[in-house]
């Protein structure tokens, strides 16, 4: 007599859900495929927007009576630029950063009002998740003048990183909360928190949760030297952990990132928190 062995696929693949996949053919061709965890990110698109995809995708899952969950995936604080594009900047060139929400290639917009107290002369400013890197030349009243080091493509809401230096931005948004209300009427399986710095951002995002009679299990995204540096709290405060590389790739030399990485899963394992490792994994 022959026994047939189920084999267990530990690992699990989880796809952002955007425009590109928004039909429920397209959704029902991922399930297909192998997709275990949908992605909503909230740092674009509209609450309507992901209200129709989580319905979509929960369509999808029930047509084919496979389980799909719903990962929300907060915005955080993330400095963004207002340029409008198109344009681009090359090596050399001279680029001035203004405290606003609109600019222009030569005078780019950063949605953050303490720029000019957190960065000093020779500091790097990268845009775009290190497309483009600026070093700081001098210091104005609500403007900073750069000089391109690297040069590249300008777009509307460029990722801002200032490496090394911490931000004073609260950890969960007046946005992030707006839209925490729309996940949890959602039903999501998950919520991502971005840009975790310490433990206490995670309790932050709890106790929100039960002020809505919820407390959906959260995901710290570990992305900033301060989530590495404050790791095991981090993680034993958290119900799972997403290894952004990305970011971390951008905010710490590129090539200690495989080296954290490999940290952040074993401290994962060592306190059975599931793991994701999530961008930079297969571009050329």
């Amino acid at each position: 007599m022959l026994r047939l062995v189920m084999e267990v696929r530990r690992a699990k693949i989880v796809c952002t859900i955007g425009p590109a996949v928004d039909s429920k053919e397209k959704l029902v061709r991922l399930i297909e495929s192998g997709m275990d965890v949908a992605r909503l990110n909230f740092s674009h698109g509209t609450a309507d927007d992901h209200r129709a995809r989580a319905a979509a995708i929960r369509e999808a899952s029930q047509e084919l009576g496979k389980p799909v969950a719903i990962l929300q995936d907060l915005c955080g604080p993330k400095i963004r630029t207002g340029f409008e594009g198109p344009g681009s900047v090359e090596a050399g060139a001279t680029v001035s950063l203004i405290e606003g929400s609109s600019g222009t290639k030569d005078a780019i917009a950063i949605d953050y009002q303490g720029l000019t107290e957190d960065v000093h002369e020779g500091d790097r400013i990268l845009l775009g998740d290190g497309q483009i890197e600026l070093e700081v030349t001098q210091i104005r009243e609500h403007r900073v003048e750069t000089r391109v080091l690297h040069g590249g493509n300008l777009r509307s809401r460029m990722g801002v990183n200032l490496p090394s230096k911490r931000v004073r931005l609260s950890a969960i948004t007046e946005k992030d909360k707006r839209d925490l209300e729309v996940g949890l009427d959602l039903g999501v399986d998950f919520v991502a928190l971005s840009f975790v710095r310490s433990a206490e951002d995670i309790k932050q995002l709890q106790q929100l949760m039960q002020g809505h009679g919820r407390l959906t299990p959260i995901v710290a995204k570990v992305e900033t030297p301060s989530a590495v540096e404050h790791l095991e709290a981090v993680v034993r405060a958290a119900d799972a952990v997403m290894v952004a590389r990305g970011d971390l790739g951008v905010e710490l030399p590129p090539e200690m990132v495989p080296v954290i990485q490999k940290e952040i899963i074993g401290t994962c394992r060592r306190y059975q928190r599931p793991v994701i490792v999530a961008t930079e994994m297969l571009q050329s």
